[in-house]
């Protein structure tokens, strides 16, 4: 299942698609957007910190591709996620789409095998780049 949501970078969350909010525990795609507006405060787990990163990086490339992170569900369990987030050009006021997979069960298997940390990459919040990264 594949969540989308659109934002702007300045107002935050705009719209999501019910994928989104069943993936986040939520009833809806608007109560979702209500409960979430504040991408810094509200949407990602690493806060205002963890968003201002992401938008710096979307301003100066455009897009953050394998970004991966962790959102909180509705019911306050984390839930790792890998996105591709994406600055519209056509649109003057930093309107980003993201594309978001939940790869909880990955990371879940991946913590548990003793060799996991040499062969799986993990992008925690922006102290590491994402996987990968057109630039």
């Amino acid at each position: 299942m594949h969540g989308i949501f659109q934002a702007s970078l300045a107002d935050g969350l705009r719209m999501a698609n019910r994928s989104l909010a069943r993936m986040l525990g939520y009833q809806s795609a608007a109560e979702l957007v209500a409960s979430r507006g504040s991408l810094g405060g509200q949407f990602f787990i690493g806060g205002e910190s963890e968003f201002q990163c992401i938008r710096q990086q979307l301003l100066r490339k455009g897009e953050l591709t394998g970004y991966e992170t962790r959102l909180a569900r509705a019911d306050g369990s984390l839930m790792d996620v890998r996105m591709n987030i994406l600055l519209r050009p056509d649109a003057n006021d930093h309107v980003i789409e993201a594309f978001v997979a939940d790869v909880t069960r990955r990371k879940s298997v991946a913590r548990s095998w003793p060799c996991s940390n040499l062969t799986m990459s993990w992008s925690s919040g922006c102290n590491s780049a994402p996987m990968s990264s057109r630039g």
